[in-house]
């Protein structure tokens, strides 16, 4: 059996667990990370949009605490909300410091794209924190599926998992922070890693703390639906030309008044947009037409991502459908990230409160960056207490 120790283990690669181990690091403690896939690269955060929803010039803290309660239908934890606003622009800032490039818009911050870049920028945003990850002492192990969290006197005490290569791992840690959620590859239609199956969750679940809200489960209303490709999410900015047809080929943006602006509705209307798109699609397929789109506006993101598809996009309508996108519910952390157990800490899409009902377009990323790092801080600080590890 492989038999490791640290200070700290982060269990997930993603956004929330990257940032809580730069964090946990800076305290001069020893941390851990690891990753079913490749670090940093196998999470959900690389199939991201990149947007996050934070207070900036054009868009008030206020206008942030409105949007996210009218979202999550008042049913968000306000505590939580309350910290996710005030703790968004110090969040923006410490990305910005880690290398990542951060570009103001009227709801909060997007990621800076090379123009004629076709990449997800998912994969701009983890690149400079992958490689802050590399030139740090943090230890790194991919390849590792952790099936149980162990507990000794009431506390967490370590984990215990199988490498890539069927050999046990034990790693003995004083703190844990699961950032590991993503759990909407379990549903037939997702446009999640096929990989990531919100293994947090469970770990949560076995040392038997509560699971709460998981009956809030967010649907993203345009997902490739074409058999031969993969599900994956169309991601706006949608251009003005694009249309939404029923099988007649008639226009379901009028037909159904969904107004002009799709972007926006993305954003604020997700549920709704997909639950309508949903009963739509009961009484035949869907479409996504784009043969309007002028040639010059397949250099840009997002239709460039589309180009290197060998699907011929520009000639014929393609369907889509709602998916699986995101889960609000999950394990009960309080504002600096502490679950109820001893030692075990939680960050991203893992945790619970922020959303309510519905996640706000733009929070998600918001809540990785912000609880991540106050994740890492109150582990390091839990860590510190009780002095250096000892096994």
């Amino acid at each position: 059996m492989e038999v490791l120790t640290t200070d700290i283990l982060v269990i997930g690669s993603g956004l929330a667990g990257t940032v809580s181990a730069l964090e946990a690091e800076k305290a001069g403690l020893n941390v851990l990370i690891t990753a079913k896939f490749a670090i940093g690269s196998g999470s959900n955060t690389n199939l991201s949009n990149g947007a996050f929803t934070v207070a900036n010039p054009l868009f008030s803290k206020e206008d942030h605490l409105r949007e996210t309660l009218i979202a999550g239908r008042g049913l968000n934890h306000p505590a939580m909300v309350k910290t996710l606003i005030e703790r968004g622009p110090d969040a923006i800032e410490k990305l910005r410091g880690y290398g990542v490039p951060l570009i103001e818009n009227p709801m909060g911050y997007f990621v800076k794209r090379p123009k004629e870049s076709a990449s997800l920028p998912g994969v701009l945003l983890m690149n400079p924190l992958r490689q802050r990850l590399k030139d740090s002492s943090i230890r790194s192990l991919s390849g590792l599926i952790i099936f149980d969290l162990i507990e000794e006197d009431g506390g967490i005490v370590g984990a215990f998992g199988f490498l890539i290569d069927g050999r046990p791992c034990l790693i003995q840690s004083k703190a844990i922070i699961l950032a590991a959620g993503g759990a909407g590859a379990i549903y037939q239609r997702n446009d999640n890693q096929r990989g990531i199956l919100g293994d947090g969750y469970g770990l949560a679940l076995r040392t038997g703390l509560s699971l709460l809200d998981l009956e809030f489960v967010q649907f993203y209303p345009f997902v490739m639906a074409e058999p031969r490709l993969h599900t994956f999410i169309l991601y706006p900015p949608y251009p003005k030309e694009t249309r939404l047809l029923d099988e007649k080929g008639e226009d379901l943006l009028e037909k159904l008044n969904l107004g002009s602006d799709l972007n926006r509705a993305i954003i604020a209307q997700r549920d709704s947009l997909a639950l309508t798109i949903f009963e739509a699609s009961r009484n035949g397929d869907i479409y996504f037409d784009l043969r309007q789109v002028p040639e010059e506006k397949w250099n840009h993101y997002p239709l460039n991502f589309l180009r290197r598809s060998k699907f011929p996009f520009r000639e014929r309508p393609f369907l889509v459908s709602p998916a699986v996108h995101f889960c609000m519910g999950g394990v009960e952390i309080d504002e600096t990230g502490r679950t109820t157990l001893s030692g075990l800490f939680a960050a991203g899409e893992v945790t619970w409160g922020v959303h309510g009902a519905n996640r706000l377009g733009g929070n998600a990323l918001t809540e990785c960056a912000v609880f991540g790092m106050l994740a890492g801080q109150s582990a390091s600080e839990f860590v510190r207490e009780r002095g250096p590890a000892s096994f």
